[in-house]
């Protein structure tokens, strides 16, 4: 099936419908347990920038991709679970700094989609607290994803990647992946 997917590509989003069926039929009889993560998964209602050929916007019921991922998450099926990340950028205009986009799921879906989903649970993340993004400062650094060789000490440079990010735990993560840019020294490679 994957061969079939790869040799020809317009065949591809069959071979994953077959793929999520299969799924389907094993996690229903028991065989297995099935988790599906899908993140950003509001872009699966939202707006369309894929043209036509005749350079007309395609609306997102059009695509076959689409059909197959909701076709496989509205379908009757037991034994696993899915996991949705709502993420208002999707539902934003880049372009619109006035508007306030909403941050519950149940906006960010749309009434109709987010009745579609149910049975769902909301659940919100916080912000970071002190404790808690301390212990995610230590962790980056013993997994060599910020070093402090170069630029600021060790607890100044902390507090300006804290104050950058707001205690927001994305803006956090986001601000230590670019710590390249921030005159910090990427790990040295190890000879063995």
């Amino acid at each position: 099936m994957t061969l079939v997917g790869l040799s020809a590509p317009y065949l591809a989003t069959d071979c994953l419908g077959a793929l999520f069926k299969e799924l389907r039929i094993h996690a229903t009889s028991g065989e297995i347990k099935l988790l599906v993560l899908i993140d950003k998964a509001n872009g699966l209602f939202g707006k369309c920038v894929v043209r036509r050929p005749d350079r007309t916007t395609a609306d997102i019921d059009e695509l076959t991709l689409t059909i197959q991922i909701r076709k496989f998450l509205f379908s009757n099926w037991s034994n696993g679970l899915c996991a949705f990340v709502a993420d208002k950028a999707e539902a934003s205009n880049a372009r619109d700094n006035v508007t306030i986009v909403p941050t519950d799921p149940e906006a960010l879906f749309g009434d109709l989609n987010y009745e579609k989903l149910k049975p769902f649970i909301s659940l919100k993340t916080n912000l970071y607290s002190e404790e808690e993004i301390n212990v995610m400062h230590q962790y980056f650094l013993e997994k060599n994803w910020l070093r402090q060789e170069k630029g600021l000490p060790g607890e100044e440079a902390k507090k300006q990647l804290i104050f950058l990010s707001a205690f927001n735990p994305a803006y956090y993560e986001k601000i230590c992946a670019m710590s390249w840019n921030l005159q910090c020294v990427p790990p040295t490679p190890v000879n063995l």
